[in-house]
């Protein structure tokens, strides 16, 4: 995962709620003290911040997500972009993890590094060794209380069980599963994250995205999932882009599901 940060010029195209950023313009990212030797936009800056030891994969922490930034060198005035070299999921989850944190100015590069390239975009092979300048203090990124932008397993039972009604959207491909995988989650929806891309990866236009997301876009919460929480955070960030203002990403998805499944 890759991400750009402290943008000294607007490039990103924005809804009220959500931001994906067209490349139309060049931005002035910072660079990290991490080392990444696969091709990448100029300047960039890698993050890949850790997971809670008992649940991998799963958001880090306020603190833990605080030093991750601070020491890529966003701060406060910062605008991030964030990109990866696939589908976008690993993006679009950093970008939900900066939201949950209360952090807006942050924006996903629609269809990633490999839309980026095959348009003839300046790229960069080699580490990114350089140190990124940290903000001052009293600049210095700050992770807010966390917002109410994710859902556990308590939240997804009650959903099922109908006691607290959402829309349960599962955004892997069915297909990737296996052949014999456990039931999944009950009611659930399939969207997959496929259904939502052109062929650069980027997004579809609004129409077609809203056609896409029809299912559950009229419902009062939606409950996102996937494996292991990433591909659902692309099916959260196309329904934030269409302006629905109740989401949630269940972030154990079906790796923690499946330690203890309920049939249909």
């Amino acid at each position: 995962m890759r991400t750009t940060c402290s943008c000294s010029t607007r490039r990103c195209t924005r809804t009220a709620a959500a931001s994906t950023c067209r490349g139309t313009r060049r931005a002035t990212p910072t660079s990290a003290a991490a080392t990444y030797r696969a091709p990448s936009t100029p300047t960039s800056s890698t993050s890949s911040p850790r997971p809670r030891r008992d649940s991998p994969f799963t958001r880090p922490g306020a603190e833990q997500f605080e030093a991750a930034a601070r020491a890529l060198g966003v701060s406060r005035a910062s605008t991030v972009v964030v990109y990866d070299d696939g589908i976008g999921e690993w993006s679009a989850r950093l970008w939900w993890i900066f939201r949950s944190f209360g952090f807006r100015t942050v924006a996903v590069l629609d269809g990633g590094f490999a839309k980026w390239r095959d348009e003839g975009r300046p790229v960069r092979v080699g580490a990114l060794s350089r140190t990124p300048r940290r903000a001052a203090d009293d600049d210095a990124f700050v992770a807010g209380e966390e917002l109410p932008l994710w859902a556990d397993r308590s939240r997804v039972l009650r959903a099922v069980d109908g006691s607290e009604p959402a829309a349960l959207v599962l955004a892997a491909d069915p297909e990737d599963l296996g052949d014999d995988h456990p039931p999944l989650v009950p009611g659930t929806t399939t969207i997959r994250v496929r259904d939502l891309l052109g062929e650069s990866n980027a997004f579809l236009r609004r129409s077609e995205l809203e056609q896409a997301l029809a299912p559950v876009l009229t419902a009062d919460e939606v409950v996102t999932y996937c494996g292991v929480g990433s591909a659902s955070c692309v099916d959260a960030l196309a329904l934030t882009m269409l302006g629905h203002e109740k989401v949630r990403v269940y972030d154990g998805s079906l790796a923690e599901w499946w330690r203890e499944p309920i049939a249909s």
